[in-house]
Parts: C-alpha cells; structure tokens; sequence
C-alpha cells in the first residue's frame, strides 16, 4: 500500500494520485498478473525442459549457465506476481 492507501497496481494504471474506480481497475489488474504469471510458469516449464535436454558436458557449460539464470530471473517474476496477486 502506498500512502494515499491505493494500492500500488492501481496507481500505475492510473497514474499517482488520480481518481480510479477501484472495484472494477483493481480487478483488471489482477486478471493481468495472473495472466502474467501463467505464461511465466510456461516459460518457466520449457526453460526447465531446455534444461533437460542438454548434457553435463562442457560444451554444453555456457548454455546451461544462461539457462539457469534465465530460470532465476522467470521464478522472481513468479513469485512477485503471486504476492502481488494476494494482497488486499
């Protein structure tokens, strides 16, 4: 929460300090971040089968270094969706 106490989704689609319907903005902006965040768990499952299918060889060393830092950086993603999701 912020301190004219609308929440923060809310405010970036409205902008700072606008008048916004909150019911109605505030549903639609959860519907985005969850939208979001299913495609990230996809993106997070094909990045994980990417991962699968290469070898423990060296040749494949830098690849599974991006892969995995791209894995990282999906699951953040993820997790502030869902908190973001949760709260009131």
């Amino acid at each position: 929460m912020s301190n004219n106490s609308q929440p923060v989704a809310v405010m970036l689609v409205a902008g700072a300090g606008a008048p916004v319907n909150t019911g109605s903005t505030l549903f639609a902006v959860r519907e985005q971040a969850a939208n979001a965040m299913a495609n990230g768990k996809e993106a997070r499952e094909l990045l994980r089968m990417w991962m699968d299918s290469l070898s423990n060889e060296p040749r494949h060393e830098a690849e599974t270094i991006r892969v995995g830092m791209l894995m990282s950086s999906v699951s953040a993603v993820i997790s502030h969706l869902e908190q973001a999701i949760k709260e009131d």
